[in-house]
């Protein structure tokens, strides 16, 4: 059915106004410590893999994307439950994520982005670093998609980009540290 331009806005506002309350209710009921049937229902509707779909649509309006960036960045910086948190990280969903490709000329969407990816950074530690570093496959999405924007323009930018960086090189995993010292002298000597 094609829909006018004002029906389109109004979904798009009511789309992002859901976003907005599934955000408010899985961090409440991950802050409050005993309500955790949110998060169970976000697990088992597989809402993630939703997130991750719809942010990977071309055609998906700008406000829906930044909501949605927005969502997961506070998400990965609210959840406290380890499991919470793992499954936030499992299935490749935020793998898939951080490689999708956005509009990089788009400063508030590639300001959420970068937020969302030092957001992850900032959680890595020698357990968590399994979901985003594959050895086997010569993968870490989360570093070489970060340091791209190493020499932006935008200082806000490179600063969040150095703090990732730093945090990526704190973890303790010889095979993850061997991967990234030997890609980063072409990021940042070159």
């Amino acid at each position: 059915i094609k829909e006018s331009d004002e029906q389109t806005r109004e979904n798009h506002d009511v789309m992002v106004e859901v976003i907005r309350q599934i955000t408010e209710a899985l961090i409440w009921g991950e802050q409050n410590g005993h309500n955790h049937n949110f998060f169970d229902f976000f697990c088992e509707k597989k809402i993630l893999a939703d997130f991750v779909r719809v942010l990977g649509q071309p055609l998906v309006p700008k406000t829906v994307k930044v909501q949605l960036l927005q969502t997961l960045s506070m998400l990965v910086q609210n959840i406290r439950r380890d499991t919470s948190l793992y499954y936030l990280f499992s299935n490749n969903y935020v793998n898939q994520l951080i490689s999708t490709q956005f509009d990089w000329n788009d400063e508030e969407i590639l300001g959420y982005y970068i937020s969302l990816l030092k957001s992850l950074a900032l959680r890595l530690n020698g357990e968590t670093i399994k979901f985003f570093f594959n050895e086997r496959l010569e993968q870490f999405a989360l570093y070489l998609e970060a340091v791209r924007f190493f020499g932006h323009r935008d200082q806000m930018v490179r600063t969040a980009i150095r703090t990732l960086t730093l945090q990526v090189y704190s973890v303790e995993d010889p095979a993850m540290q061997l991967f990234v010292l030997e890609r980063s002298w072409r990021t940042y000597f070159i």
